[in-house]
């Protein structure tokens, strides 16, 4: 069996043998909140590109599902090895977004998906209000941070006076602030 070349001399190199989609989900938790725009980012710019194929950029889609399908048929996958191509899907999902929200009237499949991404943040609110509370019972005062926190993206996202894709990233930043603080 191969070698590990890390320690060459007193480790052997197993298979983890993951199942063929392992990088797929690893991928869509660890672009969270962002993976209700990727979806659609990744696949309208890949049909873009194709359809025009030689008058656009595909480096960021090309360099991700390249590194991708490599990553894919490694026989031995980590969660963490997806991690290099997450700046590759946020040029994309970026251009996405920009070209969405800067349209004079949006497309009732981003409506779909900007709908998804609140109810994704939502559930990171509660999980992160179960997680406090189980881990830490008697901590009350990060529990209220949390539920401030998620009042202020309420309150900024519905009844803010501020363009559409300023409340967007308000929401999204504070929940992922406050999840991760």
């Amino acid at each position: 069996p191969p070698r590990s070349t890390l320690f060459p001399y007193t480790t052997l190199f197993r298979s983890n043998n993951p199942d063929p989609f392992f990088l797929v989900h690893s991928f869509l938790w660890t672009f969270l909140p962002w993976t209700a725009f990727f979806l659609p980012a990744f696949f309208s710019t890949l049909w873009n590109r194709i359809k025009s194929f030689g008058k656009a950029e595909v480096i960021s889609i090309s360099g991700f599902l390249i590194v991708f399908v490599f990553l894919s048929l490694s026989k031995y996958q980590l969660p963490h090895y997806i991690f290099v191509i997450s700046p590759l899907a946020c040029i994309f999902t970026a251009d996405y977004l920009m070209k969405n929200l800067e349209a004079e009237k949006r497309s009732a499949s981003f409506r779909i998906f900007t709908g998804l991404h609140l109810f994704v943040l939502l559930v990171m609110y509660a999980i992160a209000l179960l997680l406090v509370n189980f881990a830490f019972p008697s901590s009350v005062l990060w529990s209220i941070a949390v539920l401030i926190s998620l009042i202020c993206s309420v309150v900024v996202f519905f009844k803010g006076k501020l363009n559409f894709r300023f409340r967007l990233l308000f929401v999204t930043i504070c929940s992922f602030l406050t999840i991760a603080g």
